[in-house]
């Protein structure tokens, strides 16, 4: 059953991690199950091992990506790559739950993995102005979910918009790290990208640090600490030397 559970969650698209935490959950659910008498023994669930990867999509990626898409699914593709919004919280958001407008563009996102449950992530106004025109066709209002199509639907095509435009091994949950990678590049401080994301820590944040100008580009720190301490010399290395490292 937890082989096929497995399965059937990266049939609908989720990342391993994603699986791994979901396997988290079952394991809880059987130790209870076990301390509960309703089974005999607990089950082996042995989790995917995985690393830390993070595939995104460079501009001129994003543009064919885009262009592929088809219209009706295009909203839903806007914001997940423009907000770095989790596809699950994207299809829970309701129009009331927007706040769109002159003065801010934002979405409240109840339920999430953060500790209080609820956060708000900020839309730019490319994503705002698109789901505006989204809601206004359907004449969405109140508690009405902005995005109905079932979730396979929604990967078929994800497969055929990436198939187009020549992207490879790139996945939904993917667009969470495109859209982090180039606020990073922008400049966004690590501090207000954590909160965009809704990470519970700022260490799950930090992946994307390299990306960061603040800390990218580390070598003018060091030369200032070189000019502090007075070492800042151009080396030189005696002919024994240079000929031995060479």
């Amino acid at each position: 059953m937890v082989q096929r559970f497995k399965a059937s969650r990266m049939k609908d698209g989720a990342a391993r991690e994603t699986v791994n935490n979901d396997l988290g959950a079952v394991s809880v659910l059987a130790t209870f199950c076990l301390d509960s008498g309703l089974i005999p023994s607990r089950p082996k669930i042995k989790r995917f091992k995985t690393k830390v990867r993070i595939r995104y999509l460079e501009p001129d990626q994003v543009r064919l990506y885009m262009a592929a898409l088809r219209q009706p699914f295009r909203p839903l593709f806007q914001l997940l790559i423009g907000s770095g919004m989790r596809l699950g919280e994207a299809e829970s958001l309701r129009a009331c739950d927007l706040r769109l407008g002159d003065d801010e563009n934002r979405a409240i996102i109840e339920h999430s993995k953060t500790v209080s449950g609820r956060r708000v992530a900020f839309l730019p106004v490319w994503v705002a102005g698109a789901l505006t025109e989204h809601i206004e066709a359907r004449e969405l209002g109140g508690t009405d979910r902005l995005f109905t199509m079932p979730r396979r639907t929604v990967q078929k095509e994800h497969q055929r918009a990436s198939k187009i435009a020549g992207i490879h091994d790139y996945t939904i949950h993917d667009h969470r790290h495109t859209a982090a990678v180039h606020l990073a590049r922008a400049g966004l401080p690590i501090q207000l990208l954590q909160k965009q994301l809704g990470h519970a820590t700022i260490a799950q944040t930090m992946r994307y640090a390299d990306f960061h100008p603040q800390y990218s580009d580390l070598g003018s720190y060091f030369e200032t600490v070189e000019e502090t301490f007075g070492l800042a010399q151009t080396p030189h290395f005696s002919p024994h030397l240079k000929e031995t490292l060479e």
